[in-house]
């Protein structure tokens, strides 16, 4: 897909500024379809029929109090449809509920809402999602690249069950867990026409191509287990299993930073993912470890990352589902680096190369220490984490740093300042006092022959 995507920009750039220009400005009247959506996202095959669909969506969405710094809590939730808009083609939204008229609801066509436009190659218009208020019982709406259909309602929207039709899309795959019949899905829904589909857990949506979800004929198995990952998810941080909003999943052309990035959706650059996301045996063995990493970062606590803990801390919540699902160590995506062996050689790589914290306390160096952590304390000692900075009053009085060394010598029951120490932590005179009355940590690791 790649290929293909970059050799029709590059012989179109000045009808791609032209669709994003109009992406951008929202303007519907002359639109007309793409030539670049039958390279991404897609056109569909034929000439498939627009329906008329009825809905009662939640129009209430109350945004919960966590510090995530990673999930863009602060977004609308999307309420998926099932449909797919036509490139140029618009479509309507009538609001049966007038009390829900002009209070923040949109519909949005398209999902892939990474903006482009600051990358020196595009692999597709580099905007291509729009959104339109609505305003007035009815309002049209059209996309010159076409997309999947949502309805979006505002943080803080108390609407209730709101009436909602639409018309003038067409059907796309949908899979609701608990809710879509296994029948009907292999009957007519994983081959209605559109691009792109959904896999709907209740907690955590996938959108892929349609063309990798047709030959699912159980999409269950699979679902079940993204529940099971995000219920563990959860448990880690100390929130409810019955979440605010589903996460959701999307892979894309092209992103805007890395491979995969967190985010709402958590978006994936390289389509290999979706030959493994949504293959329930493949995730059932293997795990999957580059999306449970960005689900990671999804509920990371902000006043818990400090310098070097982003893109390590983040890993506690990948190990953890891998153990809790049942996925052989010696199957993970990374075990190398969190085998036993790994973690000494990081290690003694770490301290040969002068302990530099701000240099090189890291990704896997910074993991080694959580998870010497985690078997001394058991998993349940992050839960308590979590707790305690989930009640301390903001702002935090201290930098992060000496924040968690305190609480976590609190939590630990005993003074964890010479594990951090040996790290080369930067420990404050206050700490050590805060943190002197504890009993010593007799087993730390480091007072094993070998360890360091």
């Amino acid at each position: 897909m790649h290929t293909y995507a970059r050799t029709y920009i590059h012989t179109c750039n000045q009808q791609v500024a032209i669709d994003a220009w109009t992406v951008r400005r929202g303007e519907i009247s002359g639109i007309r379809p793409s030539l670049s959506a039958a390279a991404f996202p897609g056109v569909p095959s034929g000439n498939p029929p627009s329906v008329i669909v009825s809905y009662t969506i939640n129009g209430t969405y109350n945004r919960p109090g966590y510090h995530f710094g990673y999930a863009n809590w602060d977004s609308p939730v999307w309420r998926s449809t099932g449909l797919y808009a036509l490139p140029g083609q618009a479509i309507t939204v009538t609001l049966s509920t007038l009390s829900a008229v002009g209070r923040g609801l949109q519909v949005q066509i398209g999902a892939h809402t990474d903006d482009l436009t600051g990358k020196a190659t595009w692999y597709r218009v580099p905007q291509i999602v729009n959104r339109f208020d609505l305003n007035t019982t009815i309002t049209s709406a059209a996309n010159p690249l076409g997309g999947l259909v949502f309805i979006l309602v505002p943080v803080g929207a108390t609407l209730g069950s709101v009436q909602i039709t639409i018309g003038g899309a067409i059907r796309a795959p949908y899979f609701r867990l608990n809710v879509t019949q296994l029948n009907d899905w292999n009957s007519t829904i994983r081959n209605y026409p559109a691009p792109w589909a959904e896999l709907d857990s209740g907690k955590f949506v996938l959108m892929l191509p349609s063309r990798v979800i047709r030959n699912i004929t159980n999409p269950v198995p699979l679902l079940e287990h993204w529940n099971l990952v995000m219920n563990h998810m959860a448990s880690l941080a100390n929130i409810t299993s019955a979440r605010a909003r589903e996460e959701r999943f999307l892979v894309d052309a092209d992103i805007s930073a890395g491979w995969m990035h967190s985010g709402y959706p958590i978006m994936a650059a390289d389509m290999y993912v979706c030959m493994y996301i949504h293959v329930w045996m493949h995730v059932q063995a293997k795990g999957a470890w580059g999306p449970y990493h960005e689900l990671g970062h999804n509920h990371q606590w902000s006043e818990m990352q400090f310098s070097g803990t982003t893109e390590s801390f983040v890993n506690l919540f990948t190990v953890y589902v891998l153990e809790r699902t049942g996925v052989p160590p010696t199957a993970w995506a990374n075990w190398d680096n969190v085998s036993p062996t790994g973690r000494a050689a990081l290690r003694a790589k770490y301290f040969a190369d002068g302990a530099n914290w701000a240099r090189d306390w890291n990704v896997w160096v910074a993991l080694d220490s959580y998870l010497s952590l985690k078997e001394e304390f058991g998993w349940i000692f992050y839960r308590r984490l979590y707790i305690a900075y989930q009640q301390m009053p903001l702002p935090l009085p201290a930098d992060n740093v000496q924040t968690w060394i305190q609480t976590s010598s609190k939590l630990a029951g005993v003074n964890l300042v010479p594990f951090y120490q040996k790290w080369n932590f930067t420990v404050t005179q206050d700490t050590i006092n805060a943190v002197a009355s504890l009993p010593t940590w007799t087993s730390n690791p480091f007072n094993e022959q070998g360890y360091n």
